[in-house]
């Protein structure tokens, strides 16, 4: 596996299973005040809705901490040069 820093350069894209879903992410995200951009799913992502939520390696613990605290179901993907791996909440690359 490639080793890939996780800052600013780094991009997550959160999946979800459904619109209302997606949207109950989208609002938990601005009232923090966190740093993402509401994005249409990749094509290469299988999901239930076609909105995605994009953000840095920065922001990646407050973002996973926040949704898991309210109960918020997501699929999350690293970025990477060639598609996009499973990456697992609690792990950061290093």
């Amino acid at each position: 596996m490639q080793k890939i820093r996780t800052d600013a350069t780094t991009c997550y894209i959160l999946v979800f299973k459904s619109t209302h879903t997606a949207l109950k992410a989208e609002s938990l995200l601005k009232e923090d005040e966190i740093e993402f951009r509401l994005i249409p799913t990749p094509g290469r992502l299988v999901a239930g809705c076609g909105l995605s939520i994009r953000f840095t390696g920065k922001v990646k613990p407050l973002v996973l901490d926040l949704l898991d605290k309210k109960g918020v179901e997501y699929d999350c993907y690293l970025k990477t040069n060639t598609g996009y791996e499973t990456a697992t909440p609690n792990t950061n690359p290093s």
